[in-house]
């Protein structure tokens, strides 16, 4: 299983605009940097949350009702 190692790793991938795609408890989530002050993520084939930062993101965007900051380090990455 491909892991985060740390949230400065998460934050790279976004600062270099890499598409996420993700596991978390038998769900797919993604994450699309469209710019650096737009993020889209959801859940697969979900209609997207769109964030301001990459700050906001990890605050407020939930994952089975945790905040993503909470779990980062336990989600399976199947893309990047």
């Amino acid at each position: 299983m491909v892991t985060y190692s740390s949230e400065q790793e998460f934050v790279e991938d976004l600062r270099n605009f890499a598409d996420i795609v993700f596991a978390y408890r038998g769900k797919n989530y993604f994450i699309c940097p469209m710019r650096r002050d737009e993020l889209h993520a959801g859940q697969a084939y979900q209609e997207a949350t769109i964030f301001s930062t990459i700050e906001a993101l990890l605050e407020n965007f939930m994952v089975e009702r945790r905040p993503l900051k909470e779990i980062l380090l336990e989600i399976e990455i199947i893309a990047r």
